[in-house]
């Protein structure tokens, strides 16, 4: 019953988008100067996934339980410190990557990319707009780990 509720609040997006109304943001970025963006959210137990123009109703809106999710955490190895969150729609994935350059130190900035999948078929890749990625996934992490995904 509950996963049938979750796929039903997939249909119903906001009205009036306003990033992350009822959470925390995980994760921000906007693409082509400034006229889309995406957004993830944590809304109490659930995680939501928005893409679209930044003003309007979002172009797809997504909301679902840690269980229904897919993250990979960094796994601590490597000159950059890396994660990745996939909503699912039906066949369709959305695989949102953040990397950081540990060797810029203080200094750098963390890039992002949204990547959209049909199985192992790449259909679209948009890279966030250079200062625009706002990430903070400890939260998803930390959840990830409690529930015992790792």
């Amino acid at each position: 019953m509950l996963r049938m509720l979750t796929t039903c609040l997939t249909l119903i997006a906001p009205s009036a988008w306003a990033q992350c109304p009822n959470g925390g943001e995980l994760f921000s970025c906007s693409f082509s100067h400034g006229k889309k963006a995406v957004h993830i959210c944590q809304d109490g137990e659930g995680y939501s996934y928005a893409y679209g123009r930044l003003g309007n109703t979002p172009d797809l809106f997504l909301q679902r339980g840690l269980d229904e999710l897919h993250f990979t955490p960094w796994n601590g190895v490597g000159r950059s410190y890396w994660e990745e969150v996939q909503f699912f729609n039906k066949s369709v994935s959305y695989r949102i990557n953040v990397n950081v350059d540990r060797m810029q130190g203080d200094d750098a900035e963390p890039e992002g990319q949204l990547s959209v999948h049909e199985g192992d078929e790449r259909l679209a890749l948009l890279i966030c707009d250079a200062g625009s990625v706002r990430v903070n996934f400890t939260p998803l992490a930390n959840a990830w780990h409690d529930a015992g995904f790792q």
